[in-house]
């Protein structure tokens, strides 16, 4: 997929209302830098991909500590190129 150009405040909009909608701890959710993510448009909705978290409009969070556990994790969900 390929990332949202520009990050206007409708697609922040339902990101944050996606964060809300996860049953996370309220220091999880307010360490998550929504605006510094990169988005993409999947047909189920948008995937924010930060430094340290992958957020989906589908209602799951993936937060790590290692940035290279991105890729690993992208691969394993099935959404990097040629997985």
């Amino acid at each position: 997929p390929s990332p949202i150009k520009f990050l206007n405040r409708s697609v922040l909009n339902r990101l944050e209302r996606a964060l809300e909608e996860v049953d996370a701890p309220p220091e999880v959710k307010d360490a998550i830098g929504l605006e510094k993510a990169e988005v993409h448009k999947l047909k189920k909705g948008l995937l924010a991909l930060g430094k340290n978290f992958i957020l989906s409009e589908g209602a799951y969070l993936i937060v790590f500590n290692k940035p290279s556990a991105r890729e690993l994790i992208l691969k394993y969900l099935g959404m990097l190129d040629g997985a």
